[in-house]
């Protein structure tokens, strides 16, 4: 899904070349959500894009969720409990569970409008649902694996989300006109011809080893390159390609984001799209114009940008 830019000798892209590859970009992450679930995969076509319709419309539907980002909570707020009782729902009606459409989109809105609210006590409970809603009925081998499942499935949510939202605010900054996402009608079509279950990809025997380190994320299970046994069925299964992918994708160096790799391939994806959206590797250490930006761009900006940001949404408790 990679964007590229061909740079033909110039020393940097025009406007007009960005425009175009963004949008390029949105139109394959459009292909994407009516394509057939990667490997391991919970969420169907249907569900990921209720995920990334309502990521857009939490910047202009407050129904249900009008507490401003800078009013503060008591100390120890069950926020789980606070957004469940505003019971979120689409503007849109679809053949998906009331159930799991209004935790879908309470989930969005929480990481989306008050990820500075959200703690222990609201991962923990979210995990519960997940594994109410769609794990109940599966069998696993232990806890941890179960468990791993869950966070997997919290990974396929956070990556269509961040997508989803990343592309509408590129397009927001630059003042112009979001492009659609695929009809509610295309999608529910892509989902009959797919419905699931998915091809397996069994995380517990692709890797030897799952870490858990609060200096990473306090929750959120991860691993890196050698964790990943390379004498399971799930990494023989793998290209050339795409071991080469995994490779240099969780090497230990881009912590805390391998956080979201428990949803490997949706994650490829994401970050394939935000390499364009943002800066690929090799100008993550260049502080001067990006070549790959329009002149006068620095990450210096793009950084100061995303720091004033992550300010404005901070709770001052």
């Amino acid at each position: 899904m990679t964007v590229h830019i061909e740079m033909g000798g110039k020393t940097h892209v025009t406007v007009e070349e960005r425009k175009e590859a963004v949008a390029e970009c949105y139109k394959k992450f459009n292909k994407y959500l009516l394509s057939p679930r990667p490997k391991g995969s919970v969420l169907n076509n249907l569900e990921c894009y209720i995920v990334a319709k309502a990521a857009q419309e939490t910047i202009t539907h407050y129904t249900y969720d009008q507490l401003p980002a800078n009013v503060c909570m008591r100390p120890g707020t069950d926020f789980f409990a606070w957004m469940e009782k505003s019971n979120p729902m689409l503007s849109f009606s679809t053949s998906l569970s009331d159930d799991k459409v209004s935790f879908l989109v309470m989930t969005v809105h929480a990481i989306a409008r008050h990820q500075h609210r959200l703690d222990e006590k609201w991962y923990l409970r979210t995990m519960d649902e997940i594994d109410r809603l769609y794990l109940s009925d599966v069998e696993f081998a232990s806890e941890e694996a179960k468990s791993i499942k869950c966070a997997s499935l919290f990974c396929e949510i956070v990556t269509m989300q961040s997508i989803s939202k990343g592309l509408q605010f590129n397009y927001l900054a630059n003042g112009h006109d979001i492009p659609d996402l695929p009809s509610l009608k295309e999608v529910e079509a892509a989902n009959q011809r797919n419905p699931g279950p998915f091809e397996p990809f069994d995380l517990m025997s692709f890797l030897s080893n799952v870490r858990r380190d609060s200096k990473v994320s306090d929750y959120s299970p991860f691993f890196t390159y050698e964790d990943i046994n390379k004498e399971s069925p799930e990494w023989i299964g793998l290209d050339e390609l795409l071991q080469s992918w995994f490779s240099k994708a969780v090497a230990t160096s881009f912590q805390p984001r391998i956080c979201s790799y428990m949803a490997p391939f949706d994650a490829k994806v994401m970050m394939e799209i935000m390499y364009v959206l943002y800066i690929g590797d090799k100008e993550k250490k260049e502080f001067k114009t990006l070549a790959s930006r329009c002149e006068g761009i620095t990450r210096t900006q793009l950084e100061t940008t995303a720091a004033a940001y992550t300010g404005a949404v901070d709770c001052g408790f």
